[in-house]
């Protein structure tokens, strides 16, 4: 223990070093001996003060003194604050970890501008479809993304990813996959009247999450509501495969026949029927009464409703609920076996019916055609051929993708099936008795735009294929009065019409007001939408004229003129000459065009070359040849080739014997690449001959190549060019 000498000194020297001042502590409590040395205390300084001074110092030193002891309490509580926010950041740093990945739509390409979530966590990709998080906490963190017009299968945390995050472990190249929103548009009836307020749900049967993996079954409920016109409409609907459930009050609980919904596609004409109800229940057996697993369809007789299609269990049971009243057919198909069908099965409402289906062993050529997730193609196109190609036999598949020939004779057969909305499937071998299975790849699709001539979007419109050159040889999908088509109505003008196997198109678009219009030739690639594209409908041009007899130049009555433009119902525009022989042809697009005449007392006649003025008009009158005691037929205005489409060009399949072709050496097997200095790659075979084809005496500029030979370019004059026909066609009278 210190004395009070010691103390005292104790302080002075404190004060001292913590302030650098000649001056000491004097407070209430210092002890009367130390104010009484305070003299010789005060002598150790450099100057003598007298009393008053001393105090005044006193109190200077005071609260220097207290001000001192201020600061260095601040400083060592500062100091020591921020030690220990570094240190904390530092264990924050030290625990971060960064995920980084891309995002990208179904078909592959990135998707730039879509929200991605990790945990409370969110960032956008790039147009690379890149993202990036440098600081996330370790552990289970699960993933979302959104994107406009984009949405992920699954409800919930259902179709989310799960990524567990380690400390120093960055995770990298994360692969997620968004699709396109795709739509429904459907109606609700109860016996053809429309019910309104059924709830609407969805019950998936398969779909894909945002790692392209397969997740469980799920069930969107009460997602929309009908109108009172029994309308719904889905707008934004995951792509997969479900069933649409409808619950009304007052009326029995119904639902669709499975659908697949590919991403971005549109449905249109649902019709659920909630009526009372009846159902079809059986066994399907075989030969011997054992049963069988097999499909088995239902399909009502009359139009407007759609077929179900269900699996057996093990005991070859199967049950239909929710059919309508009537007549229905029904056909089970089991693996290397016969399909049996039963017709005429009556189904009474709040009934049941039972039916059993003897399934025998298949025999011919059979098989089934699909895609490759397993859903069934109806209305495919099969052909079935022997492999020295000397006979052929041709089916379509029925509503499960399945066809037969029961007689097919013995022998070594092929099979390749077509799909106007697939790509060609693989030629492959057709064994007797053994289920042959063909593949078909959905094809892609084109999109694009309708403005007026304003530039206004139309929001009615119909699109079709006006004319297609599929790649390869294999057999063409759809016959010409049956190419695929749709209507659009679109605020915006939009469309996507597809999926189609791959080629080159030219769309016709058609819309109240509006002459219809064909687009330049456009590229399909499988699973891709190319587009989009702008059509722009321009107001109505014409064309008239007067038709007259080439021999007596008396004008001719009843003479057909058609505009040959494909148009949706293979109707182009036409009309007839009157009794002084004038027609007259209004609201027809401009361009170049081929004029078809017909009439049963002259000689056809194909006027090429004609080029109809942009929102004008064209007089153009026409001579006809009558129908003489020589052969009947057709005249063209051109240069007489065949074409036919190839890698580089357009090859020359044959020339009419005289033709101006063939007097100036074009030939079999040479390839046209050019017409009048215009490159023919991405054009249609039938824009090339109406480039090709034009009035006699005029000239038209080919580049021609020749395999050895090169290419050089041929300038031919066209001419009137005639080709016998074997119809018999009435004399003139």
């Amino acid at each position: 223990m210190l004395s009070p000498n010691q103390k005292s000194k104790k302080v002075f020297r404190i004060v001292v070093r913590a302030q650098g001042l000649q001056a000491f502590l004097i407070s209430s409590h210092t002890p009367g001996h130390l104010l009484r040395s305070a003299p010789a205390v005060v002598s150790m300084c450099p100057h003598t003060a007298v009393e008053p001074m001393r105090k005044r110092h006193l109190r200077i030193a005071i609260l220097l003194i207290v001000v001192a002891f201020g600061a260095a309490v601040w400083w060592f509580l500062s100091g020591d604050s921020t030690a220990a926010d570094e240190a904390a950041q530092s264990d924050i740093d030290g625990d971060a970890v960064m995920l980084s990945g891309r995002i990208f739509n179904a078909s592959g390409r990135p998707l730039s501008g879509a929200d991605i979530f990790a945990g409370e966590s969110a960032t956008r990709s790039d147009d690379q479809g890149r993202f990036v998080f440098f600081e996330l906490s370790a552990g289970q963190t699960p993933i979302d993304a959104t994107a406009d017009g984009h949405l992920r299968a699954g409800v919930d945390a259902l179709g989310r990813p799960i990524v567990d995050l380690e400390k120093d472990e960055p995770v990298e190249e994360l692969e997620l996959y968004l699709p396109r929103a795709a739509s429904a548009l459907g109606r609700v009836v109860a016996g053809g009247d429309p019910v309104e307020n059924a709830e609407v749900s969805l019950s998936y049967v398969f779909a894909e999450g945002l790692e392209g993996e397969e997740i469980e079954p799920f069930i969107v409920s009460d997602v929309v509501r009908s109108d009172g016109d029994g309308h719904f409409e889905i707008d934004e609907l995951a792509p997969g495969r479900l069933q649409v459930m409808v619950d009304a009050e007052d009326h029995d609980f119904a639902e669709s026949e499975e659908m697949y919904f590919r991403p971005g596609q549109r449905r249109t004409g649902l019709v659920i029927d909630v009526a009372p109800a009846g159902v079809l229940t059986g066994h399907v057996v075989d030969g011997e009464g054992n049963p069988l697993e097999a499909d088995v369809m239902v399909e009502p007789d009359h139009p407007g409703r759609s077929t179900q299609r269900l699996g057996t269990d093990d005991d070859g049971y199967f049950i239909f609920r929710g059919l309508d009243a009537g007549t229905y057919s029904i056909r089970a198909e089991a693996d290397d076996r016969r399909p049996e069908t039963l017709d005429g099965v009556e189904v009474q409402a709040d009934d049941i019916t039972e039916v059993e289906l003897v399934v025998q062993g298949s025999r011919g050529i059979f098989g089934r055609v699909q895609e490759p997730d397993g859903t069934a193609v109806s209305g495919a196109r099969v052909d079935v051929e022997s492999t020295d190609g000397e006979e052929r036999h041709r089916m379509s598949t029925d509503g499960g993708g399945r066809f037969e020939w029961p007689e097919a004779p013995p022998g070594d057969w092929t099979a390749i099936a077509a799909s106007p909305r697939h790509d060609t499937s693989e030629r492959k071998p057709a064994r007797h008795d053994e289920e042959v299975i063909l593949e078909l790849t959905p094809g892609g699709a084109v999109s694009g735009y309708v403005t007026d001539s304003d530039g206004e979007p139309v929001t009615r419109f119909h699109v079709a294929i006006s004319s297609v050159d599929l790649d390869g040889d294999e057999p063409a999908p759809f016959h010409t009065r049956r190419r695929p088509s749709e209507d659009f109505l679109s605020n915006s003008g939009h469309f996507e019409l597809g999926p189609l196997q791959t080629g080159l198109y030219q769309l016709i678009v058609t819309a109240d007001g509006h002459p219809a219009k064909v687009t330049d030739a456009i590229r399909v690639s499988p699973a891709q939408i190319a587009g989009p594209i702008d059509v722009q409908l321009e107001g109505g041009s014409s064309l008239s004229g007067t038709v007259r007899d080439l021999e007596t130049d008396e004008p001719v009555e009843g003479a057909t003129i058609a505009y040959t433009l494909r148009t949706p119902d293979n109707r182009p525009p036409t009309a007839q000459s009157d009794a002084q022989g004038h027609y007259e042809l209004n609201n027809i697009p401009s361009g170049r065009a081929t004029l078809r005449v017909t009439h049963n007392e002259y000689i056809h006649e194909y006027i090429g070359g004609v080029t109809i003025p942009k929102n004008g008009h064209l007089d153009r009158d026409i001579d006809l040849e009558p129908v003489g005691d020589g052969p009947t037929g057709q005249s063209f205005q051109g240069i007489g080739a065949s074409l036919r489409p190839a890698d580089n060009g357009f090859e020359v399949v044959g020339t009419r014997e005289g033709s101006p072709a063939e007097q100036m050496g074009i030939r079999e097997g040479d390839i046209i690449t050019g017409v009048d200095g215009s490159e023919v790659n991405g054009m249609t075979v039938s824009q090339v001959v109406e480039y090709i084809r034009g009035e006699p005496g005029t000239g038209v500029s080919l580049e021609v190549h020749r395999a050895g030979r090169g290419s050089r370019t041929i300038d031919v004059e066209r001419e009137r060019i005639f080709m016998p026909q074997q119809r018999r066609v009435r004399p003139r009278e």
